[in-house]
């Protein structure tokens, strides 16, 4: 019995030792354990903080807005992925074509006009009535023996120029013609009659030495005297003085004027002669006189 009672007594003390150190085991606490909140002991990677409405902290991933290497670290994130700083455009391949240039189909005058300077601008001289505003007609193509342009009410018959917009309205300017009747005499100028060559200052009051629109030889600014060889040097002895730089221009108006050897410039008013289609400046009498109508000149746009 003794015996007995001394396995009985072991058995119950080796039960009770066992009870003891199971007793110093802790118990691991987890996120879910509604006693012991926080990061579960058993897992290395944390949270990431979820972005408080109210005080702004922590990273939002489904914010719109982009985020910085900085913010991203802060948070247990990777950095951004490298990017362009800008995104080029594409560069389409020019394919070639059978078809015409665009200037091919282009009429002589018109290719002459797109070789004109870039400040260059063409057109035509519009001849307007200056008592009530009308269009009496436009500087035409067609000339005479002496090289003065005649007026036509023919649109199609239009001189076509090119002339400087920009030019500064107090200096003389030159008018080109676009396609000129003679290559020696591209500008649109005054031709005055003189008697066997002799050049006279100006425009005489009340004489006849009228100087009349037509065609000039290119010249230096400012305007000067040049004598112009023509076909009635060969009939009648007399050859002409012509002046090319003479035109100030306030586009639209385009205003002739007739300078003297001395530099001055001649007061006389532009004149239409209805019996021949010419156009003259006229000093010290009535521009209306002899069927003579005041006029101005207007420069039309090539559209």
């Amino acid at each position: 019995m003794t015996f007995i009672f001394r396995r009985l007594a072991l058995s119950i003390a080796l039960a009770a030792l066992v009870a003891t150190q199971m007793l110093h085991i802790a118990v691991p606490r987890t996120g879910h354990n509604r006693d012991h909140p926080g990061v579960d002991a058993l897992s290395p990677t944390p949270t990431i903080p979820r972005k408080d409405n109210h005080h702004g902290r922590g990273l939002d991933l489904h914010s719109k807005q982009k985020t910085t290497n900085a913010q991203r670290f802060a948070a247990g994130l990777p950095p951004l992925k490298p990017r362009n700083l800008f995104s080029p455009s594409k560069v389409l391949r020019s394919r070639s074509s059978a078809s015409p240039s665009a200037s091919a189909g282009l009429s002589a005058r018109s290719r002459r006009a797109l070789t004109t300077r870039a400040t260059m601008t063409t057109g035509f001289v519009q001849v307007v009535d200056t008592r009530n505003q009308k269009t009496l007609g436009y500087v035409s193509r067609t000339f005479t023996a002496d090289g003065q342009y005649l007026v036509s009410r023919d649109f199609s018959r239009a001189l076509e120029v090119a002339f400087d917009p920009t030019h500064v309205e107090s200096k003389f300017s030159h008018i080109r013609v676009v396609i000129p009747q003679d290559e020696e005499y591209p500008f649109l100028g005054l031709i005055a009659e003189t008697a066997n060559g002799v050049s006279t200052n100006g425009i005489k009051a009340d004489g006849q030495n009228l100087p009349c629109l037509g065609m000039t030889p290119k010249e230096r600014l400012p305007s000067s005297h040049k004598l112009m060889a023509n076909n009635r040097e060969i009939t009648s002895g007399d050859v002409e003085t012509t002046e090319t730089a003479i035109w100030i221009i306030n586009s639209p108006s385009a205003i002739p004027a007739w300078i003297n050897p001395d530099g001055s410039t001649a007061n006389a008013a532009l004149t239409y002669f209805q019996r021949n289609g010419t156009l003259c400046l006229v000093s010290g009498t009535d521009s209306n006189a002899d069927d003579g109508l005041s006029v101005k000149l207007r420069l039309v746009l090539d559209t």
